[in-house]
């Protein structure tokens, strides 16, 4: 809000300026002073307490970015890759779940195949115990650009069966993401204790997993060379 510099201007620039002329203007300067020195801290004072009443008028929406720390990207990042990558499924924040899904399978042959987009995750397979004739897929996702988490931003890769075809159809390779973040005015800096200086991240971290659950004895046949980690028994 424009209003609230402005306060701040006159407040530290333009006050100060006429009272201390008042005062050279005076006979009694020590006076003269003093009364300054209050009037002064009184006015300084009453511009705080007005500009932090207006700030809390207005109109607020939630955000919705997420600032992520470089260490705290790391963690993230650390935690899924040791679960995921160990079959540890069930250990997963749900949250980084982005999709999941059960495709009806009596083949004993599935080519996986990726038909459009751009897909640079891993697939994660696991047997089963038993052939059940069900496949099970769970998506995760966890993206991280310049601090920020745009993870709700990043559509998941669409699967389709056709045939005897797993077809994985990913985002464009390109994605344009426009984020607008406002910092609190250092009027209400001074009461809340926050630093005037926010200081960036510039942590990238791209996490994407396909996870897939096969029957015991399916024959999965890569032809596209995609990365594929087999994990459990």
């Amino acid at each position: 809000m424009a209003i609230i510099p402005l306060l701040i201007i006159i407040a530290i620039v333009v006050l100060p300026s006429i009272l201390i002329m008042q005062g050279v203007n005076s006979s009694n300067k020590r006076i003269k002073s003093k009364r300054l020195i209050k009037t002064f801290l009184g006015c300084y004072l009453a511009i705080l307490l007005l500009s932090i009443a207006l700030y809390g008028l207005l109109p607020t929406k939630a955000s919705q970015v997420v600032v992520v720390k470089e260490k705290e990207a790391d963690q993230i990042t650390d935690h899924l890759y040791t679960d995921i990558f160990n079959g540890k499924i069930q250990k997963v924040d749900p949250t980084f779940i982005k999709d999941k899904w059960t495709r009806d399978y009596k083949g004993e042959k599935l080519k996986i195949v990726q038909t459009e987009g751009f897909f640079e995750g891993t697939i994660v397979v696991e047997r089963k115990l038993e052939n059940d004739g069900e496949i099970e897929g769970t998506y995760y996702a966890s993206t991280i650009v310049g601090g920020i988490d745009v993870t709700k931003e990043i559509e998941p890769v669409r699967v389709r069966l056709v045939g005897s075809k797993l077809e994985l159809a990913g985002m464009p390779e390109t994605v344009n993401l426009e984020y607008a973040i406002s910092k609190k005015e250092f009027i209400v800096n001074q009461f809340t204790g926050e630093s005037f200086v926010q200081s960036d991240s510039d942590a990238y971290r791209d996490f994407q997993v396909l996870y897939l659950r096969i029957p015991r004895n399916l024959d999965l046949i890569d032809e596209q060379d995609m990365p594929i980690h087999y994990v459990g028994h």
